[in-house]
């Protein structure tokens, strides 16, 4: 599967304000939230276009993993 254009720009972009900036700096965390949020919705619309469909329970399961609030810890 090809790199989306638009992903890769971005990915350049936290790249290369994070060597200027540092890790800390509140663009660079922003940034770099965006950038996996981008890599988990490719990742799991790989998979779901791949896997047959989900249960409701197995749907109810990934949604509690996604609520920040509720996610039991890994």
């Amino acid at each position: 599967m090809a790199v989306d254009p638009a992903l890769l720009s971005r990915r350049q972009r936290l790249n290369a304000l994070q060597r200027h900036r540092g890790a800390t700096d509140p663009e660079v965390v922003e940034l770099r939230c965006a950038v996996a949020a981008d890599a988990l919705a490719r990742h799991v619309a790989r998979v779901l276009a791949t896997s047959p469909p989900l249960t409701p329970a197995q749907r109810r399961r990934v949604a509690e993993l996604l609520d920040v609030d509720t996610a039991p810890a890994a």
